[in-house]
């Protein structure tokens, strides 16, 4: 009787791809075969973090003779222990009050000694990053890390298997368990909070890393786990014009770039803030992109509010950028005109091929003018709509509606083509048409 063993090579492979790390590595352990075969997928992936126990780890990967041929990802753990809880115990013994979980719950000296284990990890945590034994760490390793193609944001928090046990009954690092406030506005917290992703970008340019095709971001959507450090706008606040250049170096040979975002506008300012600034120009540079996905988390402006005449996508994308590859566009939570997502089509028309708008609000115009230009103007052959709405229905803001009144103002359908070719929209079950 044939047995998984006598399965070719390549199936062993496609079916290993679906095993999480932990079965891989009881893979390994079978036979010489199975080890031989399953030890590229568990190297394929990589985690960095401003932790001596995951540099030590990602170290030891990147020194070995063959290991280090087999990373294609880096993974970066953003997730960070917080100045607030480290430097506090009273409000660290708050939290952990408030933490719904066995493990915290301690007799006194218990609790102080985990307050004492969080201070000291934030302790080593910012001496890694001031003493630049990450930027130098990232540097080495990508100098002997010739085929990594992909850039990873992680708000974690992430554990290479050596933490796990030191890090189970202390807070975890990021949301909810830190105070944003500490230390001066939260755009300074967050620029902090992401100083590690500076390190990662500048190490990329000053090996002068040429290969990175995707740059993705994981969303913090977990809600029965911790949330970790919500990838933020602030991670564009580039001080400088090296720190600038190192971004536009990353930007500049992606194909792919997947960013849920968390758009951080503080103050009634009209002036737009310079991290959306940046952003905007390494988009700008990003000319090899084939897939753009951006979807912003946390802003939800009215008419009424920030910058009334200015939507998400003049605010981030530009009104004029373009990307002459571009084939996949994917926005999610954009305020925008009508006009404006029409137009960013048809900059695009001889390139794209589908389109998604999820969650989106018009401020100005209708889905109808969106659907019907789409339709009539282009050549896409995917298009759908996703709970979508327009933010002013009739008279009043959609935000003010009741939820049985925004249900019915919410649209969701998509493109369908008819034998003979012709194009027509279809709302979604249960959701009334666009038109």
């Amino acid at each position: 009787m044939a047995t998984i063993t006598d399965l070719p090579s390549e199936l062993l492979i496609d079916t290993f791809a679906y095993l999480d790390r932990l079965d891989l590595k009881a893979v390994r352990g079978v036979c010489r075969r199975f080890a031989e075969i399953s030890t590229p997928s568990i190297f394929q992936r990589v985690l960095v973090a401003p932790r001596y126990q995951a540099l030590g780890a990602f170290q030891t990967i990147f020194q070995h003779a063959v290991y280090h041929k087999y990373v294609k990802e880096i993974v970066y753990d953003g997730s960070v222990y917080d100045a607030g809880l480290a430097t506090n115990e009273q409000v660290y013994m708050a939290h952990l009050s408030r933490a719904e979980c066995d493990a915290y719950r301690l007799d006194s000296w218990g609790r102080r000694k985990r307050f004492k284990q969080y201070q000291q990890l934030y302790h080593d945590q910012e001496g890694i990053q001031d003493s630049l034994i990450l930027f130098r760490t990232l540097e080495r390793g990508l100098e002997s890390l010739p085929n990594v193609t992909t850039i990873t944001y992680s708000p974690g928090p992430r554990n290479v298997p050596i933490e796990k046990k030191e890090a189970k009954d202390i807070l975890p690092r990021g949301e909810p368990h830190s105070t944003p406030s500490f230390g001066g506005s939260e755009g300074i917290v967050q620029q902090c909070s992401h100083r590690g992703f500076h390190y990662l970008i500048g190490a990329l340019a000053l090996v002068k890393y040429s290969g990175i095709r995707t740059f993705r971001v994981e969303a913090a959507d977990r809600p029965s786990e911790p949330q970790g450090t919500i990838f933020t706008s602030y991670a564009f606040e580039l001080p400088d014009q090296a720190q600038l250049q190192a971004g536009l170096h990353l930007f500049s040979t992606l194909h792919n770039l997947d960013l849920p975002l968390s758009l951080a506008i503080l103050g009634t300012s009209s002036s737009i803030p310079s991290h959306l600034t940046a952003l905007r120009g390494l988009l700008r540079g990003a000319k090899e992109l084939r897939t753009l996905s951006l979807h912003l988390h946390k802003w939800h402006p009215s008419p009424q509010s920030w910058a009334p005449n200015t939507s998400a996508v003049s605010l981030v994308l530009g009104k004029t950028t373009t990307w002459p590859h571009l084939r996949f566009l994917s926005l999610g939570g954009v305020h925008a005109s009508a006009q404006e997502l029409v137009d960013l089509a048809l900059r695009h028309a001889s390139t794209l091929r589908e389109v998604r708008y999820s969650r989106c609000s018009l401020i100005e115009g209708k889905w109808s003018d969106v659907v019907d230009s789409i339709l009539r103007t282009t050549h896409i052959d995917s298009f759908e709509i996703s709970k979508v709405h327009e933010a002013v229905v009739g008279s009043r803001i959609f935000a003010h509606l009741s939820e049985a009144e925004m249900r019915e103002f919410t649209y969701s359908g998509q493109l369908q083509v008819g034998a003979g070719g012709e194009r027509y929209y279809v709302p979604s079950p249960g959701h009334r048409s666009v038109y």
